[in-house]
């Protein structure tokens, strides 16, 4: 399974991403994200940017990091997720680490 963090570090570190290329960086499915990906949004900390056409299929979605939480890590000298102490505990109980993009 797909941390939160994990997800919210890629779209902090690259800005903009799809929901395909958030599952690339991450390795794994766009189907496996997609869950993390609609619980983001609604706690409010995700937003839809846009859409981006591929190849056959849906178009996928583009996210980006809410306004008030990019602030908040801005404001607060966090430079990623992962430094979070709540990230920290959840990796632990994990018994994996993050993927580090």
């Amino acid at each position: 399974m797909v941390s939160k963090y994990e997800v919210l570090e890629a779209i902090w570190k690259y800005k903009k991403l799809s929901t395909k290329k958030i599952a690339i960086l991450l390795g794994c499915r766009t189907t496996q994200i997609t869950r993390t990906l609609k619980k983001l949004e609604g706690e409010g900390r995700i937003k839809r940017v846009g859409v981006e056409m591929g190849g056959r299929g849906k178009p996928t979605i583009v996210w980006a990091l809410a306004d008030w939480l990019e602030r908040k890590m801005i404001r607060e000298g966090y430079k990623s997720f992962y430094d979070l102490p709540i990230a920290k505990e959840i990796e632990m109980k994990r018994g994996k680490p993050f993927v580090r993009i």
